[in-house]
């Protein structure tokens, strides 16, 4: 039989004897919670991700290893960043102020000035704007994905968040993995707009709140 998980910040409760079930909720929660910070916890632990830009679907996937490793060391993911893409294996770890970047690829000045992932979806965390576009944050080595593997970000995480790797153990990587990327893969309300009027316009029917 397909198991199908509930959608992020639903209240459905799972069966209390589904072990899974119970870690894939509470890793839920824990990630929703992560996604709204205090604003002091954005000003302070602001972090941006080194975007590695190709198609749109591996672009978004390269984020991943990122929001992990952010989520185990609670820091609030404000946004994209550019990094050099140069130095030694060991120096792709350490963290570094960095300036918010536009994206390289994703630019169309006529319908999104701003060129990031906002673009497209709605903002990751609940930070101000003003903090999401212009504050400068933490930031790993640009050649950090390449030099680090899942383990490896797991094994980073500091002491404290044992609670939250026994939930993420017990979820099991795909629950992990599909969770994350649900929380970035929020349609912003003009890419909504659109892809609602291409689904009429092929006379689909409204899709199941479930499958959004």
């Amino acid at each position: 039989a397909v198991t199908f998980l509930p959608r992020p910040g639903s209240s459905e409760a799972p069966q209390a004897d589904d072990p899974v079930a119970s870690a894939v909720a509470a890793l839920d929660a824990s990630i929703a919670a992560w996604l709204r910070p205090q604003q002091t916890a954005c000003k302070e632990r602001g972090f941006r991700f080194v975007v590695r830009e190709g198609g749109f679907g591996s672009t978004l996937n390269s984020l991943v290893k990122e929001l992990l490793w952010a989520l185990l060391h609670g820091r609030p993911p404000l946004g994209e960043a550019l990094s050099e893409r140069s130095g030694s294996r060991r120096a792709q770890h350490r963290l570094r102020l960095v300036e918010p970047a536009p994206l390289e690829l994703f630019r169309n000045a006529t319908t999104c000035a701003n060129a990031s992932l906002e673009c497209f979806l709605q903002p990751l965390t609940n930070c101000s704007a003003e903090s999401r576009t212009s504050q400068r944050g933490m930031a790993h080595g640009g050649r950090w994905l390449e030099v680090v593997s899942h383990e490896e970000v797991l094994a980073m995480a500091p002491p404290g968040t044992e609670p939250l790797r026994a939930d993420i153990a017990a979820a099991g990587r795909f629950a992990l993995v599909s969770l994350l990327l649900a929380s970035l893969l929020r349609p912003s309300g003009s890419v909504a707009a659109r892809l609602r009027a291409v689904r009429s316009s092929l006379g689909w029917p409204e899709a199941d709140p479930r499958a959004a």
